[in-house]
Order: C-alpha cells, then sequence, then structure tokens
C-alpha cells in the first residue's frame, strides 16, 4: 500500500490519484460546511468583502470562497491568518455551536 501525494492510500499497482475531498465522510462534509458558514458569518458582521479578507490574509479570492463554501480543508496556519484578519481568537473562529467562549 503506497500514500499518494495530496490523495489516499492506494492497494493498487497503478497509483491512481484520488482526491481526499472524494472520500471525506458525511461528517467531515458537514463540519466544513458549518466552519463555511461561521466564517462567513464572522466576515459580514465585520463588513469584510471576500476580496478584502483574501487579500488581507494572504489567499486568492477563489480559494478564500471554497473555504467559506465547504469545499477546503483548511490548514492551522490559514486558520490563524483567518482569525489576525477578523480579529478574533482561534477559538472564536471555530466556535461551529455558536457558544462563544466559556
Amino acid at each position: 500500500m503506497s500514500l499518494i501525494s495530496g490523495g489516499v492510500k492506494s492497494n493498487s499497482t497503478h497509483n491512481a490519484f484520488v482526491p481526499m475531498s472524494k472520500n471525506r465522510k458525511a461528517s467531515e462534509t458537514k463540519s466544513l460546511k458549518r466552519f463555511g458558514v461561521r466564517l462567513k458569518a464572522l466576515r459580514l458582521s465585520r463588513g469584510l468583502t471576500q476580496e478584502t479578507i483574501a487579500a488581507e490574509a494572504g489567499f486568492s479570492r477563489s480559494y478564500y470562497t471554497e473555504i467559506e463554501t465547504g469545499k477546503r480543508n483548511i490548514s492551522l496556519l490559514n486558520l490563524q491568518r483567518l482569525a489576525l484578519v477578523l480579529k478574533v481568537s482561534m477559538k472564536e473562529l471555530v466556535d461551529l455551536d455558536g457558544k462563544g467562549n466559556d
């Protein structure tokens, strides 16, 4: 079994590339979409456009849009960039239940 860069483990000798997004569990997809909804709400509450937040975070607008629509699994460092731009803590950024700080 080999690990294919950016994909999943494959038993095939053909080393067929299978994107991770094709193998996401429904619960993982739901979490990404919930994060996107949270991110959009924070952005809108600050009166920011997608273009503005993407530029300030160092992302392309299309990458940012894919995060906000739940199509991207964002890295920890990129989460930190968004928190800085939105002027929120990482905890507040990823509060998918909307319960705020405990």
